[in-house]
């Protein structure tokens, strides 16, 4: 699955779907340098998220 973060992936029936890390395991890190890391890249994928989500919006609007 970490192969396929931050990738929007098209399932080939018009569903699309971006596959990140779950949120829970965002707390459960004790280093605080992974924690930092993985919260960027959380946050990344979160961005990526919205902007599809913006750019779809456009599309239909």
């Amino acid at each position: 699955m970490s192969r396929l973060r931050g990738d929007i992936i098209d399932l080939g029936d018009g569903a699309q779907f971006l596959a990140t890390v779950h949120p829970s395991s965002l707390l459960r890190l004790k280093d605080e340098s992974d924690k930092r890391e993985a919260w960027r890249g959380f946050l990344a994928d979160l961005r990526k998220i919205a902007r599809w989500i913006e750019k779809d919006a456009r599309a239909l609007g």
